[in-house]
């Protein structure tokens, strides 16, 4: 009876032990997630224009007014000249003008009677140099009239200011101290003065009045993504937590987690 009595209080001990190390497993909880809103935006490079001569036009932009990959939609109606052939070039460059050193992008050649629509992908993430443009050369023969447009759909990069609420989390199950991660991604490229903040806030109902809680935030300007954590003591404060993520342009993915034993 006596050993009986000893083996079933080890078996007690053994699953209290293992209860207790459930109780304290290392969680991690999701408290916001934001990522840029896209803008597709369209822009005229060549206005729908008709020739009855031959002509060049050359548009240059600057590479960093865009990001992401964009089309290039070249619209060009049908010539009676057998001889007919149109040109476009895109190209990036070093300077204003494109003269000097290129680099080719893409390229469509437009022939009689081939009433068309092209679309040519930029990706304006992998061009280099400080220009971009669409050469359209002048044609050969053009015996009769014909029009052309060229138009650009891309990326607006996101300039006005934004706050971002993340969902209420219960800090009670946690112990000890707990670290709220942040991690945020590159900013797209054209960006300037880019500025983002996590402030954490506080409230005593999940549904009930947030305030800032006093040194639970970061700020961060860097351009190429990081991280940062910021140490919170569980045991402290009112009991559920929100992030709010405000930034001085809508230009980076951002996520916010607390990691903490419960």
């Amino acid at each position: 009876m006596r050993k009986f009595i000893l083996v079933f209080a080890g078996l007690c001990f053994a699953f209290a032990g293992h209860a207790a190390l459930d109780a304290t497993l290392l969680k991690s909880e999701l408290m916001l997630r934001g990522a840029p809103a896209s803008t597709r935006t369209e822009l005229a490079i060549i206005a729908p224009v008709a020739y009855t001569t031959n002509a060049a036009t050359t548009v240059v932009k600057a590479i960093g007014e865009y990001y992401g990959k964009g089309e290039l939609v070249i619209a060009a109606s049908g010539n009676a000249d057998p001889a007919y052939t149109n040109i476009f070039t895109v190209v990036s460059g070093t300077n204003a003008t494109l003269t000097g050193t290129t680099t080719t992008l893409a390229t469509y050649t437009h022939a009689a009677n081939d009433t068309s629509v092209k679309a040519l992908e930029i990706d304006f993430d992998a061009v280099t140099g400080t220009h971009w443009g669409v050469l359209q050369v002048g044609e050969t023969g053009n015996d009769s009239n014909y029009a052309f447009s060229v138009t650009l759909y891309h990326d607006a990069i996101g300039t006005a200011a934004i706050s971002v609420t993340g969902d209420a989390v219960d800090k009670m199950p946690y112990q000890g101290t707990a670290a709220i991660v942040v991690e945020y991604g590159a900013v797209k490229k054209g960006a300037d003065g880019f500025s983002g903040t996590v402030q954490i806030q506080s409230a005593t109902t999940s549904g009930g009045s947030y305030t800032n809680v006093t040194g639970l935030s970061t700020t961060f300007t860097n351009t190429a993504g990081g991280s940062a954590v910021i140490p919170y003591d569980t045991t402290s404060g009112k009991r559920y937590l929100k992030a709010v993520y405000t930034t001085t342009n809508d230009v980076t993915d951002i996520s916010v987690w607390i990691n903490g034993y419960k």
